[in-house]
């Protein structure tokens, strides 16, 4: 171990474990004016991109989506897609396909 790694074990300051969902969360906070997603002439900052997904699971929390329910989405590969893989099934504990 060289001088640098002294004391740096894992903790809650150093360290914070990511999956997909939790991604999202932490990037808009860290980096929310940095470009996220750019599709032709669009283009999405990470807290554009967030606010976004975040209006898209709720829209499917409006209409009834939730525990155990099964989502699917048929999209090109544009930022829609992006949007509702990230966030259709957050917290409201559906699934996708």
């Amino acid at each position: 171990m060289n001088h640098f790694e002294q004391g740096m074990q894992q903790n809650p300051a150093n360290f914070v474990p990511l999956t997909p969902l939790t991604f999202l969360d932490r990037i808009k906070d860290v980096y929310p004016d940095y470009e996220a997603l750019i599709y032709k002439k669009r283009i999405y900052t990470w807290k554009q991109v967030y606010e976004r997904c975040t209006r898209f699971a709720s829209a499917l929390s409006k209409i009834g989506i939730g525990k155990g329910d099964v989502v699917s989405v048929m999209a090109a590969n544009t930022p829609e897609l992006f949007e509702s893989l990230y966030r259709s099934h957050d917290r409201r504990g559906g699934e996708y396909h």
